[in-house]
């Protein structure tokens, strides 16, 4: 080999390593979550699992903050992380409360009373709260939502708050795509969490003592 033909074979070998090298970092630079952030908005569906109906006509109130909610936070070194809860939100409570009662009405407000409720519900979102592996140095998405629900009468007065906690969350390794990852665990981690809540919703609910004494009532 000519001292020319090495020289361009180095250069040709130093260009295969500095272009490998920077995919190496690049790679790592989005497994590790570097300003990447994510981006997530809610569509799936939670099954909603059938149980024993209750012979009541419920009204029921969703507050505009429940259904247009979005969660951001911003975490530093990582980049901003959005959860948009609204839709798929709305449609999980309305589901599992038609899945409780024999009849349920939606309110357009509050203080809408038809006649012959035996009730009426309003459900809010507390707080949202989100952990991503590099925080915890662990493997895993996490996702933790309060809820409150209200209880009122058939007059609209205040009978029972309930405040309860849901959990979800997902594993990084059973996403294959870097480039995808955090977006697709976080929505997963959401979604378990959702079904979290109606899990909690369907087999804690009547559990309230205070439920327990409106049951009684009605």
């Amino acid at each position: 080999m000519t001292l020319t033909q090495a020289l361009k074979s180095k250069r040709a070998t130093d260009a295969i390593r500095l272009s490998a090298a920077a995919m190496v970092w690049l790679l790592l630079s989005i497994q590790m979550g570097c300003q990447s952030g994510a981006n997530v908005y809610m569509t799936t569906s939670v099954p909603v699992p059938l149980v024993d109906v209750l012979p009541l006509r419920i009204g029921v109130f969703l507050p505009p903050e429940l259904k247009n909610y979005e969660y951001k936070e911003k975490i530093a070194n990582h980049g901003e992380f959005s959860v948009n809860l609204g839709d798929t939100q709305s449609q999980l409570f309305e589901q599992v409360f038609r899945a409780m009662f024999a009849d349920v009405k939606l309110l357009d407000a509050p203080e809408e009373l038809p006649e012959g409720l035996d009730g009426v519900l309003i459900p809010m979102v507390n707080q949202v709260q989100i952990t991503i592996p590099q925080q915890m140095r662990s493997d895993f998405y996490e996702v933790w939502i309060s809820y409150s629900i209200e209880l009122k009468g058939p007059q609209g007065k205040h009978l029972h708050s309930w405040s309860f906690a849901a959990y979800g969350k997902a594993n990084r390794r059973n996403y294959n795509n870097i480039l995808d990852r955090a977006d697709s665990a976080l929505e997963h981690a959401t979604a378990d969490a959702l079904r979290d809540v109606a899990g909690i919703i369907l087999f804690s609910f009547t559990k309230q003592a205070p439920i327990q004494d409106w049951l009684k009532d009605v």
